[in-house]
């Protein structure tokens, strides 16, 4: 691993004695936050980062690092941040936050988390900024999502659509399920985090999602364009796919 310093805290490159980019690449952009140490992983267009030797690197982080740390994806580490942040929960014995891509500032000044594709290519704003990777299970949302801030409140990132469908933010999208399905299904816990889609899963394995098509049709089109453009749509039968094969 190459660890290299940048504005917003450190940066870190496939390979030993990695070619360090120019000042012009976006990870130098992430501006510097005096609350937060981020830790970019990955670059445009190079190898994937080793998540395991990610963690090694930076697992002697002094404490008050530690309490700052911000796991950042990038290019190559798109898919792998979750990873790094997971392993080094788990050796801290401590929450570590994770963003859903770079964190930046927009052309008009307000902060966002930008998500790009492995070549490093900008791909969209996800809906939730953060996540907090805990020493086990999945990644959880922990920032607002703007687009459904306006519908019924039935429990921590539940909202209630029409009738007896209730959406849910998950750590890798959407769940759209009827109010008596039961929450936390095993299987949706086993879909892989991946910034790069706003994955919706409509239903749960072995219910007839009756009725369901136009409860998600309905909360599509309350999503922004860019976030639309980024769904994937899932149905509960194909989730082991999702859950087995690479994306």
């Amino acid at each position: 691993m190459t660890l290299v310093e940048v504005p917003a805290g450190l940066w870190v490159l496939a390979g030993t004695g990695a070619v360090v980019p120019p000042p012009s690449d976006l990870a130098f952009g992430v501006p510097a936050d005096p609350e937060l140490c981020t830790l970019i992983v990955g670059s445009a267009g190079t190898a994937r980062p080793d998540p395991a030797l990610v963690a090694a690197a930076v697992a002697d982080l002094p404490p008050a690092v530690r309490d700052r740390l911000l796991v950042a994806p990038y290019g190559s580490g798109t898919r792998g941040a979750a990873e790094v942040a997971g392993e080094l929960a788990r050796r801290w014995g401590r929450p570590v936050q994770l963003a859903n891509g770079l964190p930046v500032i927009g052309s008009d000044g307000v902060a966002r988390t930008l998500a790009t594709d492995e070549a490093g290519n900008p791909l969209w704003w996800p809906m939730s900024r953060r996540m907090r990777c805990d020493p086990a299970g999945p990644p959880v949302p922990v920032d607002p999502a703007a687009p459904l801030a306006d519908l019924p409140v039935v429990a921590e990132r539940v909202w209630s659509l029409q009738g007896p469908w209730l959406v849910e933010l998950t750590h890798f999208g959407l769940w759209v399920r009827h109010r008596d399905a039961p929450a936390g299904a095993a299987q949706l816990a086993q879909i892989p985090w991946d910034p790069r889609w706003l994955t919706v899963v409509a239903g749960v394995p072995g219910q007839p999602p009756d009725g369901i098509r136009p409860v998600v049709a309905g909360l599509l089109a309350r999503l922004p364009e860019q976030a639309r453009a980024r769904v994937r749509m899932v149905s509960p039968e194909l989730l082991s796919r999702l859950t087995s094969a690479e994306p």
